[in-house]
């Protein structure tokens, strides 16, 4: 009876989880669509807001998770608005799907992996030098990163046992640079590192979190 009682419970959990998400992927669409084409709209108008669109690879690792190493390669792609305070500084909302983890080395006897899909907002302002013709060429970036873990997709024993516990929301500290090749074509560095963990198992000194490298190419309209 237990038993029974228990797969209920876990069974509507599954599919409350499963309607929320199918709620939350069109609406971010929807969403997305409606700040980019305002974005670009205002910047037409005013000069003072951008759009772009972002993608690049993810070079990522988990702490506390014995597999050191930045080996998993993960992606990330999005949009991004940007509004220009003053002169020199800009601020930043991206929304953007990013693939990310841990995996053990090639050399290493078994293959192990932590795999995590993320639904992130970068929130960050950029400070912005190297003028050239009106154009700043060069920025610095720093502000926070807010994501939701959508999917966990665990081959590791030390972790197995415990995905019902991982914690869903995770803020991270977010630092990065930029070089605009021109009006349109930028290319970005980032250093993404999680202030809170996802998962803190039994016994262990070492909670683990996320962090990691990224290396992006920005369109901006």
């Amino acid at each position: 009876m237990l038993t029974n009682s228990m797969e209920s419970i876990s069974l509507t959990y599954y599919i409350n989880e499963k309607n929320r998400l199918k709620f939350i992927n069109p609406f971010i669409f929807f969403l997305s669509i409606f700040l980019l084409s305002s974005a670009i709209t205002s910047n037409a108008q005013e000069n003072v807001f951008s759009a772009s669109i972002i993608a690049g690879p993810i070079f990522s690792q988990v702490r506390g998770d014995d597999l050191a190493g930045y080996h998993k390669i993960g992606y990330s792609g999005g949009i991004g608005i940007s509004y220009r305070l003053v002169n020199r500084w800009e601020t930043h909302l991206e929304l953007l799907y990013s693939h990310a983890g841990s995996r053990s080395s090639i050399f290493f006897p078994k293959d192990r992996f932590i795999d995590l899909n993320l639904a992130q907002i970068p929130l960050y302002f950029s400070y912005l030098t190297w003028w050239d013709n009106g154009l700043a060429k060069f920025q610095f970036d720093g502000g926070i990163n807010i994501s939701r873990i959508l999917d966990i997709n665990v081959d590791y024993n030390k972790i197995e046992p415990h995905l019902s516990e991982v914690q869903k929301n995770d803020l991270s500290l977010l630092l990065g640079f930029g070089l605009w090749l021109n009006q349109h074509h930028g290319i970005f560095g980032r250093y993404v590192r999680s202030f809170t963990p996802f998962l803190e198992i039994p016994n262990e000194a070492i909670p683990l979190k996320l962090f990691y490298l990224s290396l992006q190419y920005h369109y901006r309209f």
